[in-house]
């Protein structure tokens, strides 16, 4: 046994103390570590992003060509005459958006259970699942028919004239294609976007929107075919859409997640009918609900209202394209009035539009035309026999009390100011100096 003294001496601490130098080495080691987390996290984010695009880039750009047909169409109709326009604007949106809402929250099912199926592994259910939707969405194309087959009834009880529901109601059977269209369209996006092949979504976009745009001129221009030309065109783009994808899709773009049409599409159809409709009714509530609270609001008792306009509008206008928004004023006026009236709500006052210009005002009793109202006296001459007839009535208002400016233009501190004031605002400053008073 040695002594104690040999002990002490052999003795060693576990944590022994750090000289100068190794307190340098660690500093600089955790600085080390501390550069190579941020750079770490500036490329995670940079990865994460150029994913995040390359899945979402492609679809938003897939979007953006399909409304762009429609808006080449309506272009096209456009050149044919204001009537022609008219028509395929309102079977556009009114006939074709209400089932296009429906159809394509339908077809939104498809996002939870090809994203479900997809991930569990199970590749082969995707095909069968888009199968399923489209048995369901064709089958629901049928129920909708009677909107299509009755369009022109539908908006005549709408209010809308009689030369414009007429034509409306032939677009409306020419999209009857289009409307099917959507019952194959609508799944195979989600089949192809829950596998991230979004790519050939914005390929075959690209493509049918150049094939677009020459078949409407062949149509409309070449064969004269007028709006019903412009109609099917869009028909036969919608067409080539689903056919681009599908021959992507059958051709061995999707190995693992198509093989074949299968029968099993058929099985387990009535659980799928029932997710579908809550899909759908979903993003219709979402697009509808305006609709139907102005429909509700006819039945409400002593409901009676008296409609202000506050315009600030530009009466000079462009002197080529007579472009202005005082027409969009006056029309914007008299569409709410009617729409008051058709949900019963009787104007007993006229339409009062405030505005600070008072050659406007006068020209709207009086109508010359001249360089800087030729806009006004050409496309809405009828503003006279609105004034007289107590329907539409300008309001002379100073600028500097003209509300609508605080909305529409830039202004000087001390004008916000005093409109902010009129429109009761306070700012925060002013709130806490009432609080303490």
């Amino acid at each position: 046994m040695g002594s104690v003294k040999d002990n002490e001496e052999n003795r060693q601490p576990l944590l022994a103390e750090a000289t100068s130098a190794d307190w340098l080495l660690s500093k600089n080691t955790v600085e080390r570590v501390d550069e190579d987390d941020d750079k770490d996290l500036k490329t995670r984010v940079w990865i994460e992003t150029k994913k995040l695009w390359h899945i979402v880039g492609p679809s938003i750009f897939s979007r953006i060509a399909s409304y762009t047909m429609n808006i080449i169409t309506q272009g096209f109709a456009g050149h044919l005459g204001e009537v022609e326009l008219a028509a395929i604007s309102i079977s556009n949106t009114v006939i074709v958006g209400l089932n296009f809402g429906l159809l394509l929250g339908m077809a939104s099912a498809l996002e939870t259970l090809c994203g479900q199926a997809f991930g569990a592994k199970k590749h082969h259910m995707l095909g069968i699942y888009m199968q399923r939707s489209w048995i369901v969405l064709f089958l629901c194309c049928f129920l909708l028919l009677p909107l299509y087959i009755f369009a022109t009834p539908i908006l005549r009880a709408l209010g809308q004239p009689d030369d414009v529901a007429e034509l409306s109601g032939v677009v409306a059977l020419w999209f009857i294609p289009l409307h099917f269209s959507f019952a194959f369209q609508f799944p195979i996006q989600r089949f192809l976007q829950s596998q991230l092949k979004t790519a050939v979504l914005a390929w075959v976009s690209l493509a049918v929107l150049a094939i677009h745009t020459v078949v409407s001129w062949l149509f409309v221009y070449k064969l004269n075919l007028g709006i019903v030309g412009a109609a099917v065109a869009l028909d036969i783009s919608w067409w080539l859409l689903f056919i681009g994808l599908f021959w992507y899709t059958a051709c061995g773009g999707c190995p693992e997640t198509w093989s074949s049409f299968s029968t099993q599409a058929f099985s387990g159809l009535w659980e799928f009918i029932r997710l579908s409709a809550a899909s759908g009714v979903m993003l219709c509530l979402e697009n509808w609900y305006y609709r139907i609270l102005m429909l509700m609001t006819g039945y409400l008792e002593n409901a009676t209202l008296a409609l202000d306009a506050l315009s600030i509008c530009d009466y000079a206008g462009d002197q080529d394209d007579r472009r202005s928004t005082s027409g969009y004023v006056f029309m914007l006026a008299v569409w709410l009035r009617r729409i008051l009236e058709e949900l019963k709500f009787k104007q007993e006052k006229t339409t009062t539009i405030f505005c600070d210009n008072n050659s406007a005002i006068k020209l709207s009793k009086n109508p010359v035309l001249r360089g800087r109202s030729k806009h006004i006296d050409v496309k809405y001459y009828f503003l006279r026999d609105l004034n007289n007839e107590g329907i539409i009535e300008l309001t002379y208002c100073r600028s500097e009390d003209q509300l609508a400016d605080i909305f529409t233009k830039p202004l000087k501190l001390l004008s916000f100011q005093n409109l902010r004031r009129m429109l009761g605002l306070s700012t925060m400053e002013e709130l806490k100096k009432l609080k303490i008073n």
